[in-house]
């Protein structure tokens, strides 16, 4: 399930680098996956649910794994598809600073909605979950994407930055940014989240 809702995740990204369409596709899909593998599809909430003590280090280790492999099976299908490599790059106009602090700091809102959409009694029976995780997603890329590329998930950029090296590119250069940044968001949400919400949430 991780993989294939990665996989979808990234195709419609690569497709369309539209923001509503990433969100609607990834509300969607966490009505799909939720009853299934949490509906992370993001390695960054997967890394956060495996610091609450959510998932074990092997599941984490498993989800990684089928989401990077997800995302660079997603850019050989847009390649197939468009005949063009599909990676992410950061805007000319923007400083590295300014990148990963948008990209830290996004995905850090990112997450502790996640984590409070899926770990929290008060919300986990609430319908409108997979709706409002993938607004929130929605309204982080309209919000970061001239600032960073709009990435917050480094499957985003790790897989097809895979494939683009095996294509002689180097947009692998621009995966450290799109992968230590939503790690480090990740994590400072799960110290935001557990210092307001640590008793209130279950497993």
């Amino acid at each position: 399930m991780e993989a294939l809702g990665t996989f979808f995740l990234v195709l419609v990204y690569g497709f369309t680098g539209n923001e509503i369409a990433v969100g609607l596709i990834l509300s969607a899909l966490m009505y799909v996956g939720a009853h299934i593998s949490g509906a992370h599809f993001n390695p960054a909430v997967s890394l956060a649910f495996y610091f609450n003590g959510k998932i074990s280090f092997k599941q984490l280790f498993g989800y990684f794994s089928s989401q990077i492999i997800a995302a660079f099976l997603a850019a050989i299908v847009i390649y197939y598809f468009t005949s063009s490599v599909f990676y992410v790059e950061p805007p000319y106009d923007t400083n590295i600073y300014q990148q990963a602090g948008a990209e830290l700091s996004l995905t850090f809102i990112f997450v502790w909605v996640v984590l409070a959409f899926m770990t929290l009694p008060r919300y986990r029976n609430n319908p409108m979950f997979g709706i409002i995780i993938g607004l929130t997603f929605s309204g982080i890329l309209i919000t970061g994407t001239k600032i960073s590329g709009g990435v917050f998930n480094p499957a985003i950029s790790l897989g097809p930055a895979l494939f683009d090296l095996l294509m002689q590119g180097n947009s692998i250069y621009y995966s450290l940014l799109y992968t230590l940044a939503p790690f480090a968001g990740g994590a400072l949400a799960i110290v935001a989240f557990n210092y307001f919400e640590k008793e209130k949430a279950v497993a």
